[in-house]
């Protein structure tokens, strides 16, 4: 059975995140961003477990794998707003003490 099915299952029996994710040894994390997901769109447990492994997979993708351009749109934002980074680090760009322009 698949872990999504499992952490469906055993929260609809009632089940603690902290019990579930010591049942299916799988991240705190994980379990807790897919409950959310669950609990946030309202979708009825009965039709998740209804449906097959790969629907399930696909309505419940993980949202820190998805394929969008968070990164990407972060760095275009510093880059115009005259910050680059080095190293993990973001440097403004121009005299320290700079209030940076306002972003409407």
């Amino acid at each position: 059975m698949n872990n999504l099915k499992q952490i469906i299952r055993l929260r609809v029996n009632g089940m603690a995140l902290q019990t579930i994710t010591k049942t299916i040894g799988i991240a705190r994390n994980t379990v807790k961003k897919y409950l959310l997901l669950i609990e946030s769109n309202d979708y009825d447990h009965v039709r998740l477990l209804s449906r097959n492994d790969l629907e399930l997979e696909a309505l419940l993708s993980d949202p820190d794998l998805s394929s969008d351009n968070s990164q990407g749109e972060l760095m275009s934002f510093l880059t115009k707003h005259g910050i680059r980074t080095q190293k993990n680090r973001c440097k403004p760009v121009g005299p320290v003490g700079r209030i940076p322009p306002t972003i409407s």
